[in-house]
């Protein structure tokens, strides 16, 4: 299949985007434009309607505008807003096609190919494209063509049009040579020599032309004849496994929104099982009928392939925005697509057990995840170091479901014995004081938060030096593991080694067993 690229120019972008939201008829007819400033003065850099009709040009300094019209309304620039708008406006027209990219400072490209019939075919498409920018107040010039180059230069100076397949260079024959998107300096040279049309530019030998204007000159002519692919990267990562559903009228209700997404949910799932596969992460895409674009992202910590786990993720997300959805202009459109593809795994039980206890923890994970944030239910990952208190890092449950942590310590100790370390620790460490029969000895009784302990079991030390590599290396701590008369148990450790590192230790306590 041939491509078929449609570029859509918006040639008053930023005045478009001032007007857009004013409901004052008054000020839709006002001399507006946009200046900014470059080489310490100010230019004009865009221009509404009524200020082009008023002789204001891009280039006039910003004096020369005032001067010729008084009660012109200047806005300085603003790339940002601009680049936000055109994103904007993008995402609003994947509706049509998946793949749409940006063409900065004022354009886009959508590749059409495959996908016009579906509106009626590329005159229907590009007069609903049109409509629907006015209604918007946008002003826009559409080209269909084979390349993007040419698509290009008919938006640019030819006002638009739909060439056929393969007339791509009768078309713009009578073009400027400004239209090759050219460097104006190669451009004003050439109208010097008298090449002035893309026809007399083709017309000269290729090998002279390079020689005097660079290899660029050759690339733009194989570009326009299709000779050379000029790639389209999308706003949207284009996915394998993309479905629509469309709504006759815009939907607003949320059971209807529901039903929709199971719909989606159940013809995606369908799609990737015969594979094997299931997805990971899940976008619903929600296209208004007012041009707006909301997005509902869900994560799993495994691979999705049951249409009714996708809905009870999705649901949460999607009630939220139902009261936004009421009250605006309704959904027209719902897409679902796969972000991350993984194969399925299989879980075979022991004998006698019932139910699925991998799928419904993950299940319960995913729910919880999506509810209270993927931050807030978090599993504990191993770190590579022996200082307590950091061994172990927090990542979310959702990222860590089917990993085994700490294998081989429990293969190594029998399963009667208990912790070698506590699993509530206090961060940080609480200092305590202590009584100790022999100075590098456990202690026999201590005090903590105004209440005496008498130590009956004690069990250590425990060496751990601080790690010299770091600069934030401090003293050798010795913990003991203590049980005092009533049971409880106790993680102590004595901070800096007698004279060597310090003549007064201090004592804490930092975690508790059981």
């Amino acid at each position: 299949m041939s491509r078929r690229i449609l570029y859509i120019w918006f040639p008053r972008l930023q005045t478009d985007r001032l007007a857009i939201g004013k409901t004052e008829k008054a000020d839709h007819h006002r001399p507006v434009v946009i200046f900014d400033k470059k080489q310490g003065a100010m230019l004009v850099e865009a221009v509404n309607l009524a200020a082009h009709e008023a002789r204001l040009r891009p280039g006039m300094t910003l004096t020369e505008a005032r001067a010729l019209v008084p009660d012109v309304v200047v806005h300085p620039a603003d790339p940002a807003a601009d680049q936000n708008l055109l994103t904007s406006l993008a995402r609003a027209l994947e509706r049509y096609t998946p793949l749409v990219a940006l063409d900065p400072p004022d354009g886009l490209v959508l590749d059409i190919a495959g996908c016009a019939h579906l509106f009626g075919g590329e005159g229907a498409l590009v007069a609903t494209l049109r409509h629907r920018c006015a209604r918007h107040g946008l002003h826009a010039i559409i080209a269909v063509a084979d390349t993007p180059a040419v698509s290009w230069a008919l938006s640019h100076y030819a006002n638009g049009g739909i060439v056929p397949e393969g007339e791509n260079l009768s078309a713009v024959r009578e073009l400027p040579a400004a239209s090759m998107r050219l460097p104006a300096e190669t451009v004003a040279v050439m109208q010097r020599l008298g090449l002035k049309t893309v026809a007399q530019v083709l017309a000269q030998p290729r090998a002279p032309l390079a020689q005097r204007f660079g290899p660029l000159v050759g690339r733009r002519i194989d570009q326009m004849a299709g000779l050379e692919e000029e790639p389209i990267t999308p706003l949207t990562p284009a996915s394998p496994h993309v479905f629509d559903r469309a709504f006759a009228e815009p939907v607003s209700h949320i059971e209807a929104l529901e039903a929709g997404l199971g719909q989606l949910a159940a013809t995606l799932t369908r799609s990737l099982q015969p594979r094997g596969l299931g997805a990971r992460r899940i976008h619903l895409r929600l296209f208004h009928a007012d041009g707006a674009v909301r997005d509902i992202m869900a994560g799993a910590s495994e691979p999705l392939d049951d249409p009714g786990r996708i809905v009870r993720l999705m649901t949460p997300r999607l009630r939220e925005m139902s009261t936004r959805i009421e009250t605006d202009s309704g959904v027209d459109l719902m897409r679902i697509y796969a972000g991350e593809l993984e194969p399925v795994p299989t879980w075979q039980g022991r004998l006698g057990e019932v139910g699925d206890m991998p799928r419904e923890l993950a299940a319960l994970v995913d729910t919880l995840s999506e509810r209270l944030g993927a931050a807030a239910v978090y599993r504990l990952e191993p770190v590579d170091t022996h200082q307590p208190g950091q061994q172990t890092r927090k990542i979310p449950a959702r990222h860590a479901h089917g990993r085994r942590f700490w294998e081989a310590e429990r293969r190594g100790r029998p399963a009667r014995e208990g912790p070698l370390r506590p699993l509530r620790l206090l961060d940080p460490p609480e200092p305590i004081e202590t009584v100790a029969g022999v100075p590098d000895g456990p202690p026999l009784r201590f005090l903590w938060r105004r209440v005496f302990y008498h130590v009956s079991v004690a069990e250590g030390p425990e060496r751990i030096a601080p790690e010299w590599w770091r600069e934030e290396s401090g003293d050798t701590c010795d913990y003991f593991r203590v049980e005092d008369r009533e049971g409880r148990r106790f993680w102590l450790f004595r901070k800096g080694l007698f004279v060597r590192e310090t003549a007064a230790p201090r004592w804490f306590l930092h975690g508790f067993f059981g």
